[in-house]
């Protein structure tokens, strides 16, 4: 009897530790060498530093479970110039953002440009598609009307593509496993 337990015991830790110990870093890779991957519980976590045209630098970490139903993630950003940190939690396949970082403008020639977050998150973890970029954009105003312009439409550097492709971690989720989001 209690070999039978040992027994049983030693492969739910083996099991325990295998589901644990999938490799999604290898999959993803360093698109930069600003940027790293860590493996984590639900998924990985990736990170990058990011030059935003000479003006300023965003640390980025963006926390990802793609076995999660839907899949999810969480996106920190810090602003080293002037210390800002924006948090996006929540983010779940299905549901592009783009949204401003609140309280940070660089000055881009003769404009104030707010600083634009691009994240989309699609599929599942057979096909999972992850976006995620940074633009600049300003009000500018064209005949008496103020119009929006994002740098993407003007400058081929933008927007900053931190990560955009497709992967496939089929085989990282076990269905018994009832992973949360973030």
């Amino acid at each position: 009897m209690q070999t039978t337990t040992l027994f049983l015991l030693s492969s739910i830790l083996v099991f325990l530790s295998a589901a644990s110990s999938y490799d999604y870093c290898k999959k993803i890779g360093s698109p930069s060498k600003h940027c790293s991957c860590s493996n984590n519980q639900n998924g990985f976590t990736f990170g990058c530093s990011i030059n935003v045209l000479g003006k300023d630098n965003l640390d980025l970490s963006l926390a990802v479970s793609p076995c999660a139903v839907p899949a999810s993630a969480k996106l920190n950003i810090n602003d080293t110039k002037f210390h800002l940190h924006q948090e996006l939690a929540g983010l779940v396949a299905g549901k592009a953002i783009r949204v401003p970082f609140p309280g940070l403008s660089l000055n881009v020639d003769k404009f104030k440009a707010g600083v634009m977050i691009d994240f989309d998150l699609e599929g599942s973890a057979e096909e999972l598609d992850l976006s995620l970029g940074i633009d600049l954009c300003a009000s500018v105003n064209i005949f008496h009307h103020k119009k929006t312009i994002c740098g993407s439409k003007l400058d081929h550097h933008l927007p900053i593509k931190v990560l955009h492709k497709s992967y496939n971690f089929s085989g990282f989720c076990d269905p018994t496993n009832n992973v949360t989001n973030f």
